[in-house]
């Protein structure tokens, strides 16, 4: 599995990949919004730093950076989990999902919802500090049909996440295939909303299994 992350300046040229390379949209925005998580060389995390102990610059000219206390704001999540294409057999790796949950969200206020969408997205569950209620759908999800349509899930995410507080921070985790397959959303309407919602994607994507050809030297005939 591979895992990556969407942001508002590399998010076009990533989704173009799924399936929308002739597609050419451009943005401009004065605020650029730069997660980041600073670790020491034993993995923990750094909480000293201020904004001087940073350097962004934009073709080579230093920007001005400002830090907001984000572990102060609560956490919206939305999961999204393909359940139908080639992800039905790759349900053994959504075993203990619900463990890496747990110890992202860390507890109220923050909370998740977890939405499974094959062709369509399914109905999501209630947005929950509390993980652990949705093990069982997480480790065993339904098999869903053949379709992938990843960006009808996004959008369906987004409508969920414009419903919660606007204070709250707002993300997205999709699990699944490399490739949107059958969804009728564009891509220019998912940039639009990630924007108005700003609204961060976090991606873990799985790739088709091939299957190995035994090689078997043949002796010719004469």
């Amino acid at each position: 599995m591979k895992a990556s992350v969407f942001q508002s300046g590399v998010l076009i040229a990533t989704l173009t990949g799924a399936g929308f390379a002739q597609t050419t949209l451009h943005t401009t925005t004065t605020l650029v919004v730069v997660p980041t998580l600073v670790q020491t060389t034993g993995k923990e995390p750094v909480f000293s730093l201020t904004a001087a102990d940073f350097l962004l610059t934009d073709n080579g000219v230093p920007q001005k950076v400002t830090l907001e206390e984000e572990t102060r704001r609560p956490l919206s999540l939305v999961v999204l989990m393909q359940t139908g294409g080639i992800a039905r057999g790759q349900f053994e790796s959504y075993v203990n999902l619900e463990t890496m949950l747990a110890s992202l969200l860390g507890g109220a206020p923050n909370k998740v919802s977890i939405v499974n969408f094959d062709s369509r997205p399914e109905a999501a569950s209630p947005f929950t500090a509390n993980v652990a209620e949705w093990r069982d759908a997480i480790d065993h999800p339904d098999q869903g049909d053949s379709g992938a349509a990843i960006f009808d899930g996004i959008s369906y995410a987004l409508d969920l996440l414009k419903k919660e507080p606007v204070s709250n921070r707002r993300a997205i985790l999709l699990i699944s295939q490399e490739r949107d397959s059958g969804s009728k959303t564009q891509m220019k309407d998912i940039v639009r909303d990630l924007g108005e919602t700003n609204t961060a994607i976090y991606s873990v994507t799985f790739r088709r299994r091939r299957r190995r050809l035994n090689k078997r030297s043949r002796t010719p005939r004469i």
